[in-house]
């Protein structure tokens, strides 16, 4: 960690000496760790404007790389974490969660081993956003942002892009299907598609309904209780009990049609692969356990 860039060798040296002491007992607050004098010099390091986030993750990203290099697919896996504080104190910089408390939201990627273990290679990227009463621009955009920062490293040729249901939005669909990324990304909206009569309007939910299963796998569920998550939560994942699910798996090409409120600069059609994936015959009383996601891989054409 010496070698970050701060444009100063003892900014560097102090970054040395907070990690090795923060690393002792990553789960204690610095002034619980720190001495006096340490948490004055903390509070001076993040003070400095040469420390930027940028700059303290530089040399990791170059380690990540590295590790990279050896591993010919490697899936780039995007995800927001809410670091969320009390709402006393008002402190400076964040933004609002629902009616109470103060947040911000930290947007990481995560280059993992595409071989099927799954073995973290460290992490590529980092952003950080607010939410206030003011919002400008479209949030879904850090998605395809924080893609072309990573493609910016050289790596984008083995890289797959791994996204939640966040990441359903047309346009980083149509920004990573122009630039030729690979991806696969969960789908969380019934989206219109093109209907095979001209005029008549079409959902996504019916084409995937015709799909077939060309696979049949079982799959361990883990159980996932009620705990303390939100209704909406509840809702879009229910309950359930763990146990082994027997899984189709089929596929279909499909046109989404542009949004009525995307720009118009967009292509107005946009074909995509997507992978549909049911349990059959679930247990009486349990939800069915289903999920789908659009996909694009170097061998798959697109169409505008």
């Amino acid at each position: 960690m010496s070698d970050a860039h701060f444009g100063d060798a003892r900014l560097s040296k102090r970054q040395s000496k907070q990690v090795q002491k923060l690393v002792q007992a990553p789960d204690k607050s610095f002034p619980s760790l720190l001495s006096d004098s340490e948490l004055e010099a903390a509070y001076r390091f993040f003070g400095n404007d040469a420390v930027t986030p940028a700059a303290i993750l530089a040399p990791h990203v170059r380690a990540t790389l590295a590790r990279m290099e050896a591993e010919p697919v490697v899936l780039a896996i995007h995800d927001t974490t809410t670091l969320s504080f009390r709402s006393d104190g008002q402190r400076q910089g964040l933004g609002r969660l629902h009616s109470s408390g103060q947040t911000f939201f930290a947007h990481f990627t995560l280059a993992v081993s595409g071989d099927g273990t799954r073995r973290p290679l460290g992490v590529l990227d980092l952003s950080t956003h607010v939410r206030d009463d003011h919002p400008t621009g479209n949030e879904h955009d850090r998605w395809g942002e924080q893609v072309e920062r990573v493609a910016a490293l050289g790596c984008a040729p083995h890289v797959v892009h791994i996204m939640d249901r966040e990441g359903d939005d047309y346009g980083p669909f149509a920004q990573l299907l122009n630039a030729g990324h690979r991806f696969v990304i969960r789908l969380a909206h019934n989206r219109l598609v093109e209907a095979a009569v001209p005029g008549e309007e079409a959902k996504l939910e019916q084409a995937l309904a015709q799909v077939q299963a060309v696979a049949v796998r079982e799959v361990e569920l883990s159980p996932r209780p009620a705990g303390n998550r939100s209704p909406q939560q509840k809702r879009l994942h229910p309950s359930r009990a763990g146990r082994l699910a027997k899984l189709a798996v089929g596929s279909t090409r499909v046109a989404l049609r542009r949004p009525r409120w995307q720009p118009r600069e967009m292509p107005a059609t946009r074909s995509l692969q997507f992978v549909r994936i049911w349990e059959l015959d679930p247990p009486p009383g349990e939800a069915r356990s289903s999920g789908c996601c659009s996909r694009m891989s170097r061998s798959s054409p697109t169409s505008s």
